[in-house]
């Protein structure tokens, strides 16, 4: 759901118009992020706030991470400087002595975020595996459910999300996808989105 004017709104009441130009400043938004060097890690409908302008809000960056310099543009000297532990740097942290006793590290296998709108590295807690492609993935997410209705992944329990996510089980969402009856270029930036992500 998104926060439209103050109200809640289920997706599928939203017009296609609308909720694509909502899409287009999430996805601004997540690029200026990335261009600073950082990345979400839990983009949902949920986190997005519609104000009453028309003003386009990414809530929640509880779970950022500010990526070690090289990211995806220079993966090799990104995957040299990784260790086992990643720091997250907040304004509590900088300068402090012990940013570990500040809860400010992320464990290797630590499972953080929305699994309906995970891409398989993140379900699997691989943290160090993380950068803007996750975000991408997310918002291919985020435009799967703006398409269909539904989340990428669907299933009966919480636990069972998380088994899809951390296998990319994506057969149910692309057969959803097929199945509506949304202009076919949407279909291919959401499905370029999650098979790059």
């Amino acid at each position: 759901m998104f926060s439209v004017r103050g109200m809640s709104c289920i997706l599928g009441f939203v017009e296609i118009g609308i909720a694509s130009g909502i899409f287009e400043q999430i996805c601004q938004t997540m690029a200026y992020a990335h261009s600073r060097g950082v990345i979400h890690r839990d983009l949902k409908p949920a986190n997005v706030m519609v104000g009453v302008f028309g003003e386009v809000q990414v809530m929640d960056w509880g779970l950022a991470k500010v990526l070690a310099a090289g990211g995806i543009a220079d993966e090799k000297k990104s995957l040299e400087k990784q260790t086992e532990v990643s720091m997250i740097r907040t304004l509590r942290s900088v300068g402090s002595v012990s940013p570990l006793s500040l809860g400010s590290v992320t464990q290797m296998g630590s499972v953080m975020g929305t699994p309906a709108y995970m891409p398989p590295e993140q379900a699997l807690g691989e943290i160090d595996r993380l950068d803007e492609r996750t975000d991408v993935f997310g918002l291919g997410s985020i435009l799967c459910e703006f398409l269909t209705g539904k989340t990428s992944y669907v299933a009966a329990s919480g636990g069972q999300v998380i088994r899809l996510a951390s296998r990319g089980k994506l057969e149910d969402c692309y057969a959803r996808l097929d199945a509506s009856e949304v202009d076919a270029e949407l279909i291919q930036i959401k499905d370029g989105s999650i098979e790059n992500g």
